[in-house]
């Protein structure tokens, strides 16, 4: 009888593509959102991040119906799980453990 994996989700997950900004980065984005949760993001990016690392990165956050027309966002959290897309592209799943609004 094949295994059935359990869902690792523990929020819905809305698809969302903007820029991220990893810590390290000096201007350019270095990612780009696929989707993103309340307390998580996965991202495309062409650094391989490790699994279990701590990471930091900013993201802009579209606004709709309110005076703001976007908002930056800085995240901090863990890297829980990264796939290798195609050569040199990777996926990487962040759940996030804080966040501060930049206005």
């Amino acid at each position: 009888m094949p295994e059935i994996e359990s869902e690792r989700r523990t929020a819905p997950r809305f698809a969302l593509s903007v820029p991220v900004w990893l810590e390290s980065s000096a201007g350019e984005p270095e990612a780009l959102a696929r989707d993103m949760s309340a307390d998580g993001m996965f991202f495309y990016t062409h650094s391989k991040l490790a699994v279990g690392a701590d990471i930091a990165f900013t993201t802009q956050l579209p606004l709709e119906h309110v005076a703001l027309r976007e908002v930056q966002v800085h995240y901090r959290g863990k890297v829980v799980r990264v796939e290798e897309v195609t050569a040199g592209l990777f996926g990487a799943a962040v759940r996030t453990e804080s966040h501060e609004f930049l206005f």
